[in-house]
């Protein structure tokens, strides 16, 4: 299925709305490059599956997920480019998402896989599990990632490989809470391979595990990041266990391995953290670094084996029962 329409309104390929049990199965889309073309769009949709389809030339994406667009499965397709490949609307209250056993396709160009972003929605219960990520390109701003999500509730990223992302490859911000990020492989990930940030208010419920995280950083940037954005609330409940960090942070000037930055009631538990060096041979960064600038509280670093880097780990900020063991 080929677009060739110019509208202003941005064409639509296919769009289900009102409907249940629509299957759209092994089709090939071309989106023309209309700059607002969506290849399908789902509004209030029940039990909608997209697979084993072919997405090109996207335009905006190619899946629309707008309105209340519930049990919706997308899985066995390919993605090649485009400004997004599957996004949400912003005020889509979607729940019970399943994205499964896709290949997203940068194709080298400034784009991304997945955008969650629900200010005036808050989509919930989002699974991504099975797919792969390639070549994404860093479009010169600190917002973009192979997977974005905001304003959500209920991510579950697992079993995924990203591979040569110039991109962050999770980026997490703005009151989302209850997210996993489990068993996934980051190879050569020129950013971080996750990054979460504080908006304005605490968010909750963080566990990253059993992830491989092998040469990422190496522009000059933390593997995993926690960081506090425009105002500091903490992040509550936090676990980070049981990675596996190889050869990252090799930019000029060695970054961290795990940064955590702000965090109420944390376990940092059982991580291996290998060979975090800079380029330049000297320069090593931390395996662990334990920030507690704003106050930090309730930390527990337990288990973890870390070598070849500067410091094993290093603690620094006002701390508040921060308890370090093996």
């Amino acid at each position: 299925l080929k677009c060739t329409s110019a509208s202003s309104d941005g064409p639509v390929i296919i769009q289900v709305g009102g409907y249940t049990g629509v299957v759209v199965d092994g089709l090939r889309f071309d989106n023309g490059d209309n700059a607002d073309g969506l290849a399908i769009r789902l509004d209030a949709s029940l039990h909608t599956t997209v697979r084993n389809c072919t997405f090109s030339n996207l335009g905006t994406s190619a899946v629309y997920i707008a309105g209340a667009a519930t049990d919706t499965t997308i899985s066995g397709n390919t993605m090649y480019g485009g400004l997004y490949q599957i996004l949400w609307n912003d005020t889509s209250t979607a729940t019970r998402t399943n994205i499964v056993g896709n290949t997203f396709d940068g194709l080298g160009e400034i784009s991304e896989a997945i955008e969650i972003n629900t200010p005036s929605g808050l989509a919930a219960n989002t699974q991504i599990v099975g797919n792969t990520f390639n070549n994404f390109l860093y479009n010169g701003t600190n917002t973009v990632g192979c997977i974005g999500i905001a304003h959500a509730g209920g991510v579950l990223i697992e079993g995924n490989t990203f591979t040569s992302c110039d991109t962050r490859n999770i980026h997490i911000e703005d009151s989302t809470d209850y997210v996993s990020i489990v068993g996934n492989r980051f190879v050569d990930a020129g950013r971080e391979a996750v990054y979460v940030v504080l908006g304005s208010a605490a968010m909750y419920n963080f566990t990253i595990s059993n992830n491989e995280m092998i040469g990422c950083g190496y522009q000059g940037y933390h593997t995993i990041y926690f960081i506090p954005g425009g105002a500091f609330s903490p992040f509550e409940n936090v676990i980070v266990s049981g990675n596996r960090l190889y050869n990252c942070g090799k930019a000029a000037t060695a970054t961290h391995g795990i940064y955590i930055y702000y965090v109420s009631d944390g376990i940092i538990s059982n991580n291996i953290v290998k060979n975090q060096k800079g380029s330049g041979g000297s320069s090593r960064g931390d395996g662990i670094y334990l920030d507690g600038t704003g106050g930090s509280g309730s930390l527990l670093c337990s288990g973890n084996l870390v070598y070849g880097c500067s410091s094993g780990i290093n603690v620094t900020g006002a701390h508040n029962n921060t308890l370090i063991t093996d």
